[in-house]
């Protein structure tokens, strides 16, 4: 890995190439972080490994006694060399130390998401994009929803259709994927995915929860599902598990399709403009939990609890 970095005002022609590999640490490997030790002969390695060395009266590389000593210089020097974020492609800015380019990187509001199609390549750090890319390339339907009435129907149906998320003054937009496949005699599977990199820093946290509910007239079936929504970047595809609700498949007489509601609770509990919030959450007592009213048998209650 390189980088570049010019002179003074003097040598503004020059151009310096440095080897990153250089910077870092000779037991770990990683990049050094300040404050860095060296041995007498100028062997340097990191903090924390100097902290586990079981002798540190000598160096671990030349064997020479004389133990460590701190390196203010090459201290400086990390803190000198900058690197661009990693998605600099994607409209950040930011150059950061060497040392800390991989702490900036998991925090980056423009890291990117990707498309789930197989083979498809695309990524993007702009909901906008991604958004125009589903909908343009792919052709898969797309619902807005609106803070305060965050509840749409949508055609019950095998495939992908995308759901956009808006404030009340069309900003500070979230995007979502229901995904509903098809599972032989146990009906049509689905969930919905909160399409959001992981630098956002909520972890494994939901910060939404959504409710399905579903009701084919003329059968007695009626569903009702809430589930906490998953955040992905979509890089691995679409996961291959944690479908949240079940529906039986439409009967071979059945003149139109059937649809779900689905509606979507915002329980990050950020504070946000007046308005503009999404209904009340449900009560504990009743989330993650799936009602059915239907002549079905027993064991078709356990098939519906798919997560």
């Amino acid at each position: 890995m390189e980088t570049t970095s010019t002179g003074s005002s003097r040598q503004r022609s020059s151009v310096a190439t440095i080897d990153l590999d250089a910077l870092d640490c000779t037991i770990c490997y990683n990049p050094l972080q300040p404050p860095v030790f060296q041995c007498t002969v100028g062997h340097v390695i990191c903090s924390s490994c100097h902290g586990k060395l079981a002798d540190t009266s000598r160096c671990h590389m030349c064997n020479r006694d004389g133990g460590y000593r701190r390196c203010v210089a090459v201290d400086h020097i990390l803190y000198a060399i900058t690197v661009p974020c990693p998605n600099a492609a994607h409209g950040c800015a930011a150059r950061t130390p060497y040392h800390d380019s991989h702490g900036h990187a998991a925090g980056c509001p423009h890291a990117p998401c990707f498309c789930p199609e197989p083979g498809c390549g695309f990524a993007a750090g702009a909901t906008a994009a991604l958004l125009a890319h589903f909908t343009g390339t792919h052709g898969w339907p797309a619902t807005v929803m609106w803070r305060g009435r965050a509840a749409v129907g949508i055609p019950l149906q095998e495939g992908k259709h995308v759901l956009s998320l808006l404030d009340a003054d069309g900003r500070g937009s979230h995007l979502f994927l229901l995904n509903v496949a098809q599972a032989g005699e146990a009906g049509l599977v689905g969930t919905v995915l909160a399409v959001e990199a992981a630098a956002h820093g909520h972890g494994d946290a939901a910060r939404f929860e959504c409710k399905v509910s579903f009701d084919r007239r003329g059968t007695g079936w009626r569903q009702s599902s809430t589930f906490g929504v998953r955040s992905t970047n979509l890089s691995g595809g679409l996961p291959a598990d944690g479908f949240a609700f079940v529906a039986p498949n439409p009967p071979p007489a059945a003149a139109t399709a059937a649809s779900v509601t689905v509606t979507l609770f915002d329980i990050s509990g950020e504070p946000g403009p007046p308005g503009n919030a999404l209904r009340p959450v449900l009560p504990r007592s009743r989330r993650s939990r799936t009602r059915l009213s239907a002549q079905q048998p027993a064991t078709t209650a356990a098939a519906v609890l798919l997560r």
